[in-house]
């Protein structure tokens, strides 16, 4: 068995967890963030939760 392939069998996805952010792409124009996982921009709603404004080092909610 090749190695992609035994790695592909032995990785365990956690479940995301609601409202944590792991990432942000600030920009002027548009700024996303990956919270549970997911990539959303301000505006957006995720797991009940608003995301309202994407700055460079937090999201407001």
């Amino acid at each position: 068995m090749k190695l992609d392939e035994r790695r592909k069998e032995n990785v365990l996805m956690p479940e995301p967890t609601p409202g944590l952010v792991t990432g942000i792409d600030y920009s002027d124009e548009k700024p996303s963030a990956i919270m549970a996982g997911e990539v959303v921009y301000e505006g957006d709603m995720i797991d009940g939760i608003n995301v309202v404004e994407i700055h460079r080092d937090n999201v407001e909610s």
